[in-house]
């Protein structure tokens, strides 16, 4: 099984989605997320594992697993993407669908989730300096912070934002520190005149 390893790849499929979820706390206070697929998002997901299944069956695969688990291993019998064993396994899958809890599905590059912005509320969770509208000196600095995902995988930006968002924290560490200082320049003054 491990010797065939050398001869395995694996294909995911990226949608750039349209729905949204919710992460909420349960009377334990444990996180709870709900993300529900919106059926555009699922299509696009299911158009994506048709191309996936086509381009290792043109490739010469001699075996394709989908993940999803109720559908059965296919063994292509060419690598004719039109040949009937290969439409009767992609009808399989579509009737199959992607069930929630049961096809693997994950999230990258989470953009968006974060928004920075100007309004308060609906519009975005942090202010323009990425700091949290509802909880001072919590700031966040990923690619959540942007206003909608990109469907791509933006390092050069993120990283961009990261930073500037780095230089905010710094300032506000720095105005948090005068004070602090001040204080402890004052009781080691007081400290030696005893």
């Amino acid at each position: 099984m491990q010797l065939d390893y050398k001869n395995t790849v694996f294909l995911i499929v990226i949608a750039r989605d349209t729905g949204h979820g919710t992460v909420d706390l349960d009377k334990d206070g444990k996180m709870v997320t709900t993300y529900p697929l919106n059926k555009f998002d699922h299509d696009s997901l299911i158009e994506g594992s048709f191309a996936a299944v086509k381009i290792l069956v043109a490739s010469g695969a001699k075996e394709i697993q989908s993940g999803v688990p109720q559908l059965p291993v296919l063994r292509p019998s060419s690598t004719d993407v039109n040949a009937p064993d290969v439409q009767q396994y992609l009808s399989q899958l579509k009737a199959a669908g992607l069930p929630i809890g049961k096809a693997p599905l994950f999230c990258a590059h989470q953009m968006g989730s974060c928004r920075l912005g100007n309004d308060k509320g609906a519009a975005s969770v942090l202010n323009p300096e990425g700091e949290s509208w509802e909880i001072k000196n919590l700031f966040v600095a990923d690619a959540s912070t942007f206003p909608t995902p990109s469907g791509v995988n933006p390092m050069i930006t993120t990283e961009s934002v990261s930073y500037l968002i780095a230089q905010n924290v710094v300032e506000r560490l720095k105005q948090l520190a005068k004070p602090a200082a001040a204080a402890a320049f004052k009781s080691s003054s007081v400290a030696a005149r005893l």
